[in-house]
């Protein structure tokens, strides 16, 4: 993941400065939407590749839960719940 960070950078397409976890979200939601696939290397550890996938997006990544960067700490009776989401009643009203 750092080759891709790095590659990132060098290119100038991010208007922020990302991290590796950055990356890490970036490449996990893309394999949620079907575009890439994660393997094991044993040299390197994970590796990703693109892929075409012959359905559209799976639904949960359309929803705003899909992408949550704290979707970890969310459940029914905690500080961050479905209940008070902002986002999730947007979506819900769109």
């Amino acid at each position: 993941m750092a080759e891709i960070l790095s590659h990132i950078s060098e290119l100038g397409i991010s208007k922020v400065q990302l991290r590796l976890e950055d990356i890490e979200a970036i490449l996990q939601t893309l394999v949620y939407d079907g575009k890439a696939e994660r393997g094991q290397d044993v040299e390197s550890g994970s590796v990703y590749r693109a892929v075409n996938s012959p359905v559209s997006t799976p639904g949960f990544v359309r929803s705003p839960c899909g992408v949550c960067p704290v979707i970890q700490d969310c459940g029914e009776s905690g500080l961050i719940n479905p209940s008070s989401c902002q986002y999730f009643k947007d979506w819900l009203d769109f």
